[in-house]
């Protein structure tokens, strides 16, 4: 439990750091973040397995929100900017990573639960993203600052998912509620797992 409770608190500093970054080279620091997730969750060590998805939830949570985890003392420009270049830039290869680890791990009953439930969390992040337009970065920042003071995010969801983008990634596996539901039939101690 002590080691888990290290992994979150390293995964959440690097997201923290990779937030912190983005914008410096936006496309260098999506490839770069997918090229580290893809070698620790395609790793033979079940724990920098885990590590990998921790990382994908704590980075999608630091680009999804319009705070952070830390004090970055940084405006709420800065915090719609990377959530609207991280959505166009790496959202639907994380998402296509976790469908994939995910159809895997239904097809198998010794996938490890610690990571399957990271990876889970991760895809209910995806599916509750505050989705932007994308030929309008102004609305989404207006919209982003009259929310800011605000509990509920619901005003920051402006653009549905668009089915001819996103269709093919939903395609890699079999339909989204038959995986989810195998899921849990195949690993039911999913729904006991505590994340730390």
């Amino acid at each position: 439990l002590k080691s888990r409770r290290i992994m979150k608190q390293i995964a959440r500093a690097v997201a923290v750091i990779v937030k912190r970054g983005w914008l410096n080279n936006e496309k260098k620091s999506c490839e770069d973040l997918l090229s580290n997730v893809k070698s620790l969750i395609q790793h033979s060590d079940s724990s920098l397995r885990v590590l990998g998805f921790q990382l994908i939830g704590e980075v999608l949570s630091e680009a999804s929100s319009s705070s952070s985890s830390s004090d970055l003392d940084l405006s709420i420009d800065f915090h719609a900017k990377v959530c609207f270049s991280f959505e166009h830039r790496c959202l639907k290869p994380i998402l296509a990573l976790i469908l994939n680890f995910l159809k895997a791990c239904g097809c198998s009953a010794s996938c490890n639960p610690l990571a399957v439930a990271p990876a889970a969390q991760g895809l209910v992040t995806v599916l509750n993203w505050p989705f932007t337009d994308p030929k309008d970065f102004s609305k989404a920042l207006r919209l982003w600052s009259s929310d800011s003071d605000s509990d509920s995010s619901s005003s920051r969801y402006i653009c549905p998912v668009n089915v001819e983008v996103w269709g093919n990634v939903f395609g890699l596996t079999s339909p989204l509620p038959g995986l989810v539901f195998g899921l849990l039939k195949k690993h039911p101690t999913l729904l006991n797992t505590q994340q730390a």
